[in-house]
């Protein structure tokens, strides 16, 4: 009988022991998935390393989809991204997409500059708004 009781009551401090054990293990894992997901200051991407031009393009180029804009694929054949274009033009990305999209005008020595780098034409039918 004592040698039961005592089984019984090793196997519930065993218990105890494990259940203290295992809550303490989830507050740690809670802990170390929490400091994971922060970033370090200043390094609002989480990025390391500096991406690769030619991964860049490749996103670039995968980003498009099925109907990609005829700009943006033109600067993938050319090893270009859209921002890397505009860099090289000297103007913005943001001024080339919106030029596409007719929401802004762009210089027609923008327009050529990119016709001589990519071979996109410099008309108004690419460049709704193509100032002369």
């Amino acid at each position: 009988m004592l040698v039961e009781e005592l089984a019984t009551v090793t196997q519930d401090y065993a218990r105890e022991v494990l259940q203290e054990a295992l809550a303490a293990a989830e507050a740690a894992i809670q802990e170390l998935s929490g400091a994971l997901n922060r970033l370090q200051p200043g390094d609002q991407s989480g990025n390391t390393k500096p991406m690769l031009p030619a991964a860049r393009v490749r996103v670039s180029a995968g980003t498009a989809g099925d109907n990609p804009d005829p700009l943006i694929k033109a600067a993938n054949e050319h090893h270009y991204t859209l921002r890397s274009l505009a860099e090289a033009v000297g103007c913005s990305h943001a001024l080339l997409s919106q030029a596409r999209a007719g929401q802004r005008s762009i210089g027609a020595d923008v327009a050529k500059k990119i016709e001589e780098l990519i071979g996109f034409k410099a008309t108004k039918r690419n460049w709704p708004k193509l100032r002369q």
